[in-house]
């Protein structure tokens, strides 16, 4: 049994655009004008009302499986993170005493095509491949990066390095975009010797993500930065409910 779920994982899981109308008390269609003007100017306006986290958090997939679950929560979800970056806040919350042996620790797993760093000045950074460029140091590295490093080799690669090193501690694994056998079937493709590996006993459910629940090119499902709406994180915690 646990006391408390403790999550990990991208802004999925973190609950980003969930809490627009809640903060803010316009209506989405006014919030999805000002979206227009880029994620930036978005993120300011709602950090102006207060704890975006908290509110974000609260209409999260985490929050619903909780209240399920009849336990408290602790969403440690970062925007634009990767499961590099996941491991990296887990094993500071372990060694900083934040997680304990009653936690319920679960990894929402996200795209691969998103890297995890730490800049010259210790502070974590999380650049999404295909995404904004002011993630990255600048506009000519992170050309390069795509050009040179982000393929699916090493992007696939990474993700399975960063799987089989979860397998070590105590966690769950959840995927929130692709289902993991459907990244598997890829890289029997591209990488045969990861392909290979059939079962991660950590991972929840390998033919379940968000995936399997959401059309994600309906925009009827979706916010305007292509994050399921909250009725889709509440079915979303159900199906997990019944796999824990």
């Amino acid at each position: 049994m646990f006391n408390r779920i403790v999550a990990y994982g991208c802004s999925i899981t973190s609950g980003f655009e969930l809490a627009d109308t809640i903060l803010t008390g316009q209506t989405q269609e006014e919030i999805d004008k000002l979206k227009l003007k880029g994620v930036e100017k978005y993120v300011e306006y709602l950090d102006s009302f207060g704890d975006r986290k908290e509110a974000e958090n609260s209409q999260s997939w985490v929050r619903w499986l909780a209240d399920l679950k009849g336990v408290p929560y602790l969403n440690r979800a970062v925007e634009g993170a990767n499961s590099t970056s996941s491991i990296y806040f887990l094993e500071q919350d372990i060694a900083n005493g934040v997680i304990t042996e009653n936690d319920l620790v679960l990894i929402g797993h996200t795209e691969y095509s998103r890297w995890f760093w730490l800049s010259n000045d210790g502070i974590p950074m999380h650049g999404c491949v295909g995404g904004s460029e002011t993630r990255w140091p600048s506009k000519n590295f992170h050309k390069d990066f795509i050009t040179y490093v982000a393929n699916d080799y090493n992007l696939i690669y990474q993700l399975y390095k960063d799987i089989s090193y979860l397998e070590r501690y105590n966690v769950k694994q959840v995927f929130c975009y692709n289902t993991f056998n459907s990244i598997k079937n890829k890289v029997i493709e591209e990488l045969p010797m990861l392909g290979k590996v059939q079962n991660y006993k950590t991972i929840l459910d390998q033919d379940f993500s968000f995936d399997s629940i959401v059309d994600w090119k309906d925009p009827n499902q979706l916010h305007f930065y292509t994050h399921p709406k909250v009725e889709y994180h509440k079915k979303f915690a159900e199906c997990l409910s019944l796999k824990i």
